[in-house]
């Protein structure tokens, strides 16, 4: 049970990191 909630708050921190990355780099080009 903790390992799955591990695993989700861990893949929910890596798809708001991609979430920034690919933000930045929309408004950096600009």
């Amino acid at each position: 049970m903790l390992y799955i909630l591990c695993f989700k708050y861990c893949l929910d921190f890596m798809m708001i990191s991609v979430v920034m990355i690919i933000f930045y780099l929309k408004c950096g080009q600009d």
